[in-house]
């Protein structure tokens, strides 16, 4: 997990390549470093 002050910062990395895996090939995650950025934005929306 990314301290709070960089979250805007780009770039991620997985605790388990494998877990990460699976979850994007079966579209139960989002392309890796997306999410904040999507929940932020659906969030302002709302």
């Amino acid at each position: 997990m990314k301290p709070e002050d960089l979250l805007r910062e780009p770039g991620s990395r997985n605790r388990n390549p494998f877990i990460a895996a699976i979850f994007h090939e079966t579209n139960l995650a989002e392309t890796k470093g997306s999410g904040i950025r999507s929940m932020r934005s659906l969030m302002e929306k709302a």
